[in-house]
């Protein structure tokens, strides 16, 4: 009822609409959504259905990464205030549209998977954040994909400096070792979910 008479405010600028959703349309029209690709690590490139030279130089240590939009303008923003700001209905836009890119894309995945795994936090940051943004986006995927969702995959045993504070080889140096298998078997291929994908390339 309320909403009937009041605006929404946008997530990303904060202006009043009545669109009925989290983001106004003008900002989710503004997200630098993904298009071209390469369909090993989602690096932007000029044509479609490729492998790009760094892929072919050196193979990720995954089948396939898809995301959503480019980490740029709004969807930095929505991030940010999901994280830092605890602004949890960040987590159904995100949802939502990651979900909207993996099922366009659904007929192209090879490799089909089993059960969604969204990336553990350290126990710590856990506490000091009181959610995890993975198992949220989790969450929404696994609603709209109709796959399983195990958060009890793996474990994080290293309290780690952020990532996003970290480039290049200091992003792989600081995760090393971060992570345990705690299942012992899980059913056929994964889709591993995180927030914001670093390309271990770079």
């Amino acid at each position: 009822m309320l909403n009937w008479f009041s605006p929404f405010r946008c997530l990303t600028c904060d202006g009043a609409h009545w669109r009925g959703d989290d983001v106004c349309v003008s900002c989710e029209q503004s997200l630098p959504f993904c298009g071209k690709a390469c369909v090993s690590c989602a690096l932007p490139l000029e044509a479609a259905d490729i492998i790009c030279g760094n892929c072919l130089r050196k193979s990720p240590v995954y089948n396939r990464a898809i995301a959503a939009t480019w980490y740029l303008g709004a969807t930095k923003t929505l991030v940010s205030q999901l994280k830092y700001h605890e602004q949890l209905a960040a987590s159904r836009v995100m949802g939502r549209l990651l979900a909207d890119r993996v099922e366009h894309m659904w007929n192209s995945i090879e490799i089909k998977p089993q059960v969604i795994v969204p990336v553990p936090l350290h126990p710590k940051r856990l506490r000091e954040r009181g959610f995890n943004q993975s198992y949220l986006l989790a969450k929404v995927l696994s609603r709209r994909l109709n796959l399983p969702l195990c958060d009890t995959a793996f474990e994080r045993i290293k309290h780690t400096q952020a990532q996003a504070e970290l480039k290049g080889v200091a992003r792989r140096k600081n995760v090393s070792g971060a992570f345990r298998l705690r299942a012992k078997k899980l059913n056929g291929p994964i889709l591993l979910v995180d927030d914001v994908l670093y390309r271990d390339w770079e």
